[in-house]
């Protein structure tokens, strides 16, 4: 039975020899095959990979015998294959890449060993890695393709052959997942507690592994907790890492939630994610096609979803207990300390003091209150305002800082703060008191009496030089006069935009009208129906596959050029769009089979490798597939 990559190999090397010796482009002649095998890095610390590569050339599958060393584990990590056409001549190339995992530090050789490809036995040269005692990091495990709106995909291509290996790395915070057996996908949810109190943020660690050799993509839905007793905060991005669990190689999504419980019991708790795996879907050929174009890009694979359930866990939920509960207790759980800073630090009577009061630790921020003065004889305090700085995006830590304005009413000092919280861990109540930083207070100076200036009698001379000033102007009058009339009244129903605002409930009424029937037209006419709807998603992905020219997305472009093949067939054949396989366009018509193969083999590559190899640009693909739906158009 052939592998997915070696039927990627085939279908990659059918389309470039079937387009291009089509169009006249080139003779071809089989290249030699050759082989050879490399190791990156050559030196690694103890819990690091290397990667294992063998570069086939000349012959589309291969078969590797890897020799077995002590204290080495070498595990598949996929196969990455392309085609190459130089001065005529067609070189297909596949890449096998291996993980090598050291188990022990040491000098290692992996000897030679023997690759059969092309009818051929080739033997490699031996190979030499140096594990030493280290403390480094594992390299970063290889980015993967988001869905839609979906953080996280594995894959089951290889990562580029000249990339250092991702290296497994087992979790330091979470335990080892048990009785995996044979599974391909499997979620479990892990928690520090299985006790908690109503109000308590609780780190939740909820993890989906993947085997590393096969595909599958998040489906664009939130992760789900089966229990309505929490309030859950998830995480802005997915974290990504890969674990070797049983000598298998797992891709690893992990989520770290924060979870709020919300009223008391005892619940069992597990975790839902929505996952599409790929899936290799068997079909009957037609008699003569094998690997045909309609069998590759319709129907070879298919993304089915599923929904993957958690192991559970019994978790008690209680409420923090009334014995022993302080009055100035406001519902704050968690970890903290306070701190308080005072400016100015000299003020007299009536003057306001700022207080500035942190709240600093772990736990529920958004449940806690300002601190409060220990007596408040002898200052008047007013609303504080507050602001948070969380130092993790899910509010498990920051700081919670209170601005106060306190004002002293008699000479005296500022009274301690104290701060009340819950600890779940010592399930205790803690108070923090801390002493107010020292402001002196002084008393207030006396209010001043105004002096009184007797006011001097004018002089005679000062009284004549009054008079003989000319007097200030008085206010001006009321205008008493009309202004001369203008004869510009125009009456309304003669103002043109009155008439054109007239015609507007006429023109709605118009449009109305002929919308409804279109509309009545495409819900009694199913053949009209079908043949608008196969025109408007034809135009639809002609648009987008400019677009995807413009961007030189090969990916977006083969989509699109396969949807709008599968609609203007549907519209003609008066059957379902997504009924079009390669079986009902081999049944209807050969040639068309014949014609669309050249075409479109690379899609499926690219609907699940994500990569083309084709020296043939976006462009001429775009030339060719809209004149082959101009051909359809007319003729099917």
């Amino acid at each position: 039975m052939k592998t997915m990559s070696q039927t990627r190999v085939y279908v990659t090397a059918a389309a470039c020899m079937g387009l291009l010796a089509g169009l006249g482009l080139l003779s071809l002649r089989a290249a030699d095959v050759s082989v050879r095998a490399t190791i990156e890095p050559r030196q690694v610390a103890l819990g690091q990979a290397a990667q294992l590569t063998v570069e086939v050339t000349g012959a589309s599958s291969a078969r590797i015998s890897l020799p077995q060393v002590e204290n080495l584990d070498i595990v598949s990590r996929g196969t990455q294959s392309s085609l190459q056409i130089i001065n005529g001549v067609m070189a297909q190339q596949s890449f096998y890449v291996f993980a090598v995992l050291p188990n022990a530090e040491g000098q290692y050789v992996i000897p030679s060993f023997q690759v059969e490809a092309g009818g051929q036995k080739v033997a490699t040269a031996p190979l030499a890695l140096k594990v030493f005692q280290g403390q480094g990091q594992a390299p970063p495990p290889p980015a993967v393709a988001p869905a839609t709106s979906s953080p996280y995909v594995a894959g089951n291509t290889a990562p580029d052959p000249q990339a250092p290996a991702p290296a497994p790395r087992p979790s330091t915070t979470t335990p080892k997942p048990v009785n995996v057996g044979n599974e391909t996908v499997f979620l479990r949810l892990y928690s520090p507690r299985n006790e908690m109190v109503v109000g308590q943020v609780v780190p939740v660690t909820v993890k989906l592994y993947v085997r590393a050799d096969r595909q599958a993509e998040l489906v664009p839905s939130p992760l789900k907790f089966l229990s309505d007793a929490f309030t859950v905060t998830l995480p802005k991005k997915l974290e990504q890492d890969q674990e070797m669990i049983d000598n298998t190689l797992y891709n690893v999504g992990i989520w770290n939630v924060a979870v709020v419980p919300v009223k008391t019991g005892d619940y069992t708790v597990g975790v839902e994610q929505s996952i599409r795996v790929a899936e290799r879907v068997k079909m009957r050929r037609p008699g003569g096609l094998d690997e045909s174009l309609l069998d590759a890009m319709f129907s070879q694979y298919r993304m089915v979803e599923k929904k993957v359930q958690s192991t559970t866990q019994n978790w008690k939920i209680s409420s923090v207990p009334n014995e022993g509960k302080p009055e100035n207790f406001s519902g704050a759980i968690g970890d903290y300390t306070l701190t308080v800073k005072a400016q100015p630090d000299k003020v007299k009577v009536g003057e306001p003091i700022s207080l500035e009061m942190t709240i600093d630790g772990k736990g529920n921020l958004d449940r806690v209150n300002a601190p409060v003065l220990t007596s408040t004889d002898g200052f008047k305090t007013y609303s504080p305002t507050s602001k948070v700085e969380l130092r993790d995006d899910l509010g498990l830590e920051g700081r919670k800082i209170f601005t106060e304005a306190v004002v002293p009413l008699k000479v005296g000092s500022l009274p301690p703060i104290s701060f009340t919280f819950f600890n779940p861990d010592t399930k205790q109540y803690v108070t923090r008191t801390v002493e107010a930083p020292r402001v002196a207070i002084s008393e207030a100076p006396a209010s001043p009496v105004a002096a009184v200036t007797p006011t001097a009698t004018p002089s005679a001379t000062q009284k004549v030089e009054e008079d003989a000033k000319p007097a200030e102007p008085a206010l001006v009058p009321i205008k008493v006069y009309l202004s001369p009339f203008v004869a510009n009244f125009t009456p309304v129903f003669r103002n043109p935009l009155f008439i054109a605002a007239q015609g507007v409930p006429l023109i709605a009424l118009v449009a109305g009208f002929l919308v409804a029937r279109r509309r009545q037209r495409l819900e009694n006419d199913p053949d009209y129906a079908r043949t608008h709807e196969a025109n408007r998603t034809v135009r639809t992905q002609l648009e987008a596959m400019n677009t995807a020219v413009a961007r030189n997305d090969a990916a977006a472009f083969f989509t699109a050029a396969r949807r709008a093949v599968q609609f203007r067939l549907a519209d003609r054949w008066r059957i379902k769009a997504d009924d079009i396989t390669f079986e009902v366009i081999s049944e209807r018509s050969t040639e068309l089979a014949d014609s669309l193969k050249s075409l479109f083999l690379v899609a499926d590559e690219m609907a699940y490798s994500g990569e083309a190899h084709t020296d043939v640009t976006l462009a001429d693909w775009q030339k060719a597939i809209v004149s082959l739906l101009g051909r359809l158009e007319k003729k099917v």
